[in-house]
């Protein structure tokens, strides 16, 4: 019974129900995300088999900054009685983190990759 109505008294919350309804968007599609990159690491995979063992790390990177995101707004949230959607600015900080991070963890692990190989 709590599983179904637990929906039901978040969509009363005014401030819960932009959260509830907006949030559905982006599971949706972080599931169809994932099951696309599923498939292209089954072709990596096959393809460059010393690549295997880093795929879960750089596919991971993007779970972990979202799951930050999602704490932020929690913590407002559960702080404030509401979230702020239109504060992006740490949104955009998270996703321009991905790529120089990715930048530096592949260049690393090549860096390694060199030094083991000599």
């Amino acid at each position: 019974i709590g599983r179904f109505s637990s929906p039901a008294i978040l969509l009363r919350n005014r401030y819960a129900r932009p959260a509830v309804l907006q949030g559905w968007i982006p599971i949706l599609l972080a599931m169809l995300i994932s099951s696309g990159v599923g498939i292209i690491m089954g072709r990596v995979a096959d393809k460059y088999p010393s690549v295997v063992a880093f795929l879960p790390i750089i596919n991971g990177i993007g779970g972990n900054l979202a799951a930050i995101q999602a704490s932020r707004l929690s913590t407002s949230f559960n702080l404030f009685g509401r979230t702020d959607f239109s504060e992006y600015k740490t949104s955009l900080f998270l996703l321009f983190l991905t790529v120089p991070g990715h930048a530096v963890f592949l260049s690393v692990k090549g860096w390694w990759i060199q030094l083991i190989s000599e």
